[in-house]
Formats: C-alpha cells, sequence, structure tokens
C-alpha cells in the first residue's frame, strides 16, 4: 500500500488544516489500538498528517505531543481491554479469524517480559497487539503504564519527525546540497564498518573461540600471567571470563591515540585532510542541516552528559550496584580531566569560535565526541554483559550511530578538525575498555532493567528537553551570526 491509497483523506486534511491536531492524535490512538491497529494503514497515515503539519499546519512540539497521547490512550485501552476480557478477547473480530496474531504475541511477551511493551511498539504486527495480551496475562497496571509512557516518548519522535521535516522541506522549497548525499553515505558506511567490526570482534575473541582458548591455555603455563588473568576475570558464578576484547581495545585505541597525536603535533600530516574536510562541510551549510547538528551537539555539551551519567550513576547507586557506579564515576572524571589536559597541552587552535567558549580552549581532541563515545560506550558495555557473548556485537555497533552523530555535528559546525574527532573516538575507546577492565573483578551480579531505570530514563529525557529548548536559541542565533 502507498499514498495513493489514503491521498482522498490527506486531500481533505489538507483543506482543513484546524483539524491536524485531532487527527493525528486520532491515528496515533488507533494505530496503537488493538482492534483497529491490525487493520489501518497507521504508518502511512502518520507520514501523510505530519507532513501537512510539517508543511506549517502545525508546530513540531504540539505535533509530537497528539501523537504521544495518541498512542498511550491506545495502548492504555487495549491493556485495560485485555485485563477485563481475559480469554474471550480470541472470540473477538478479527482475532477469531486470526489466532495467530493473540499467540504470537503471547508468544513475544513470554519471552520479552516486560520489555516485549517497548520492543512491541516498533515491531510490526505485533506492535497494537502487544498491550492487549499484556492485560490478558495479569500484567501490573503500574509496570504497563509507566513502561507504556516511556515507550511512547522514543516511538512519537520516530514516527512523526520523518514527515514532518517532509513536509516542513516542500513548504521551504528545501533541497539539501548535492554533498549532502555523499555525507550521509559516508556516514551509513562508517556505521556498517562499526556493525561488521564488532560483529567480527565479538565472534572471534569470545571465550568460545579458538583464539580466547589459546591465549588462555598459554596464561594457564605462565605463573604470573596466570594470576593476572584470574585477577582481572569475572566472576559470574562459578565462571571466570577475562575482559580480551576490552583489553585488547584498551591496547589499540591508546597506541593509535598516540600515535595520532604525534603525527598532527610534530609534523602536520593531517593539515591538508583536515582542510579539506572543512572546506567539504562549508558546501553543505542548509538550515536544516543546521538544526538538526546544533540539537545533536547539544547533547554532548558539558551539562547535558552531566545529567545523563548523574542520574544513571544514581540509578546504580539505588540498585546497590556500588562498583559500576564507582567505577564508571572515576572514568568520567578522569577522561574530562584528560581532556582539558590535552586541549591545554596541544593548543591546537579551533576552525571557529564556539559561544562562550574562548578560542584558546584547544580544539584537539574534541570534548563533546569523547564525552558521547564514552557514555554511550559505558552503557552499551553494562547493556551487553547481561546478552551472549556472541549477540553483543550488536549493542555495541548499534552506541557507533550516536558516537558518529556526534563527531558530524562538530565538524559541521566547524567546532573540530577531522584529526580532532578521530583521536576523541580513540580516547573514548580507551576511556570505555579501561573502565571494562577494571569493572570485570567486580561484575558478580547482573544489572537488570525494572520500573527504575524506567523513571530515570523519563526523568534524563525530560531534563534534556527542557536544557535543549533552553539552549537551542543560543546555539541558532551564533550559528545564524
Amino acid at each position: 500500500m502507498d499514498l495513493t491509497s489514503i491521498q482522498p483523506l490527506l486531500d481533505w486534511l489538507n483543506l482543513h488544516q484546524q483539524w491536524v491536531a485531532a487527527t493525528i492524535l486520532l491515528i496515533a490512538f488507533l494505530e496503537s489500538l488493538a482492534l483497529a491497529g491490525v487493520v489501518i494503514p497507521g504508518v502511512l497515515l502518520l507520514f501523510g498528517a505530519s507532513a501537512i503539519a510539517g508543511s506549517g499546519a502545525l508546530g513540531i512540539w504540539p505535533t509530537l505531543g497528539c501523537a504521544f497521547v495518541g498512542a498511550v490512550l491506545g495502548d492504555c485501552i487495549s491493556f485495560f481491554l485485555g485485563k477485563r476480557l481475559k480469554q474471550h478477547i480470541k472470540q473477538l473480530w478479527p482475532f477469531r479469524n486470526y489466532p495467530e496474531w493473540i499467540q504470537n504475541g503471547e508468544s513475544f511477551f513470554a519471552r520479552h517480559g516486560g520489555k516485549s511493551i517497548v520492543i512491541g511498539r516498533f515491531v510490526g504486527p505485533i506492535r497494537p497487539v502487544i498491550p492487549l495480551v499484556a492485560g490478558m496475562l495479569d500484567m501490573k497496571s503500574s509496570r504497563f503504564v509507566s513502561i507504556n509512557l516511556c515507550s511512547a516518548l522514543a516511538w512519537a519522535p520516530t514516527y512523526i519527525i520523518p514527515g514532518f521535516l517532509f513536509g516542513a522541506s516542500i513548504r521551504w522549497g528545501a533541497e539539501f546540497p548535492e554533498g549532502f548525499i555523499r555525507l550521509l553515505v559516508t556516514l551509513l558506511a562508517a556505521a556498517l564498518t562499526g556493525f561488521i567490526f564488532a560483529r567480527l570482534t565479538h565472534w572471534h575473541l569470545n571465550p568460545d573461540s579458538k583464539i580466547y582458548q589459546a591465549l588462555y591455555h598459554w596464561a594457564e603455563r605462565q605463573h604470573h600471567v596466570r594470576l593476572i588473568w584470574y585477577w582481572l576475570s569475572e566472576r559470574r558464578q562459578t565462571e571466570y571470563i577475562f575482559p580480551l576484547p576490552s583489553l585488547i581495545l584498551l591496547i589499540l585505541s591508546t597506541a593509535c591515540f598516540g600515535a595520532l597525536a604525534y603525527f598532527v603535533s610534530a609534523t602536520g600530516t593531517f593539515a591538508s585532510i583536515n582542510q579539506q574536510i572543512f572546506d567539504y562541510f562549508q558546501t553543505i551549510q542548509h538550515p536544516w542541516l543546521d538544526s538538526g547538528f546544533a540539537v545533536i551537539t547539544m547533547l554532548g555539551d558539558d551539562t547535558a552528559i552531566k545529567l545523563c551519567a548523574g542520574l544513571l550513576l544514581l540509578w546504580l547507586i539505588y540498585k546497590r550496584h556500588f562498583a559500576a557506579a564507582l567505577i564508571s564515576f572515576f572514568i568520567i572524571v578522569f577522561a574530562e580531566s584528560s581532556v582539558v589536559a590535552l586541549k591545554h597541552s596541544f593548543s591546537i587552535a579551533r576552525p571557529l569560535a564556539e559561544p562562550g567558549v574562548a578560542f584558546s580552549s584547544g580544539s584537539f581532541p574534541s570534548g563533546h565526541t569523547t564525552r558521547a563515545t564514552l557514555l554511550f560506550g559505558l552503557i552499551a558495555t553494562f547493556i551487553a554483559q547481561e546478552m551472549h557473548h556472541k549477540r553483543r556485537w550488536w549493542i555495541y555497533g548499534a552506541a557507533m550511530v550516536p558516537m558518529l552523530l556526534m563527531a558530524i555535528s562538530r565538524l559541521y559546525l566547524k567546532q573540530h578538525w577531522l584529526s580532532d574527532v578521530v583521536a576523541s573516538f580513540l580516547l573514548g575507546f580507551a576511556f570505555c575498555a579501561l573502565g571494562r577492565v577494571i569493572f570485570s573483578p567486580f561484575n558478580r551480579k547482573p544489572i537488570t532493567a525494572d520500573l527504575s531505570l524506567l523513571v530515570t530514563v523519563i526523568a534524563i529525557v525530560l531534563g534534556l528537553t527542557i536544557y535543549m529548548m533552553r539552549q537551542y536559541p543560543v546555539i541558532m542565533g551564533w550559528i545564524n551570526g
């Protein structure tokens, strides 16, 4: 099905734009409602309606708010409907004709529990069925509502922003510069490379691999090496697992950073390519890109990172993971202090001055990129450690995406040279790997998600939203000035 199948509705909505807000709320509600969401083309309708909103009918925040409210209401009604009717749901249309929808939802809920509410929002046919199944299986109402609110915060931007941007680009007659396609291709290629590297690394260095086993047997024959091996190994029950991938990453990242720093400061090897990349980003300046990269770069500000890290550390303390909290705090402070010292030591000038930051603050390395790499790396580490070794790669690969976006934002806003952000990746990886190696002997109990983590995530999202709304005019004023 394509947009032409719903074109009459979109044409009507375009002529009666006063109904855009109510229509988006209604579509999000129906798309999340169990009995309707399995049959209506909710994704297409949302894209079309949000495109009309982006054309000037409605602002971005009211559009997101309507979608959020509609999604929450639809899921809540589905949940309480399931709680009320229980197994009688299976006798209602369309489920009596398609019993596999409920069966698939029950199977999915049995495998993932509360996480299925979040995952299910983004997974095709089971999306409107999971809340219904959760109610049928007597999930606690307070827990469902909390998870539902959190998942809707992520769902609304995912489904609304693409259509809104499309409508706005038509309204402005905007065409992105030709070089922008090259940037997208490069970004996708870099993300894919990160996925592949993480996949190969965890495939060949996990405890079942030949490389790991060969090193283990070699360490067993060396007295001092054996002591270090067991001292650094994590202890989960009777199993000892040495953090081999993290140790290798620490060594390689540190060595590569040292080599890069030498070439940048002593030989000027990267001066030419730095200038070429700077000139390239000069050619793709665009109002939409200005706004997008301004928002991304704000997420790497010192205040934003302190907010995220602080709340996550408090959650770890609340869950009594004191070693994880203490080591993470130490690594974050050490990394921030090291970046400041390195900037002062190398004293490489920025391409352009940043608002509120002295030109002498130094460009090498990028503090924003280092912070993002370290924070997302640590989060990925804590998530991945609760998964099987052969499945951890996609968590680390996914963490590469926000890291890359942060690096691109610093280049686009002309705050750093290419060598700065490459050095920051290496530095962030090294600090993250160091934290993982230090934490390994203390990693004795799982760090599991629960309602308190959802509350923490909601607090982070709200805090970041308030911060960005206050800082956005300042950043955009500097960019346009």
